[in-house]
């Protein structure tokens, strides 16, 4: 395997942890505030929908080829594209969710929003984080290299 198919791949999972971990924390902060409704299958339920919500936004990332323009040096129209394809991919599991899991849903649209935002915010400041260490370690380079 190629370094740029192993750099995609990198970066689908460093999305998906950055995925789970927001997801959940909108979890651990709902249930600390009382506004989820909890009793014992909520847990499963949310995991649930977890996997409804990051399979519908990696699967939008991936018709819409995110992973070939990103993953080393993308302009402002792929992070635009990246932030639209999150939202659509967020859309489409709140309806799936909706639609399939009518009497068990426990996420609401806030979560969902909130979820995508919160996951949208972090991955745009990890990849502004690695075109920057990038950028600082090419001059670096280049200044010692003249």
């Amino acid at each position: 395997m190629d370094l740029f198919n192993l750099r995609k791949i990198a970066l689908l999972c460093i999305d998906f942890v950055v995925l789970a971990v927001s997801y959940f924390a909108t979890f651990a902060i709902s249930t600390l505030s009382s506004t989820l409704n909890m009793h014992s299958t909520a847990l499963m339920y949310y995991i649930l929908n977890f996997f409804v919500f990051a399979i519908c936004i990696f699967g939008v990332r991936s018709a819409l080829r995110i992973y070939s323009s990103i993953w080393r040096y993308p302009s402002v129209s792929t992070y635009i594209m990246m932030l639209a394809a999150d939202f659509v991919g967020a859309g489409c599991a709140l309806i799936i969710t909706r639609v399939f899991f009518l009497e068990t849903i426990y996420i609401n649209v806030w979560h969902v929003f909130v979820n995508v935002s919160l996951f949208a915010l972090i991955t745009l400041i990890s990849r502004f984080c690695y075109q920057y260490l990038m950028n600082h370690e090419n001059n670096l380079i280049k200044s010692d290299n003249a």
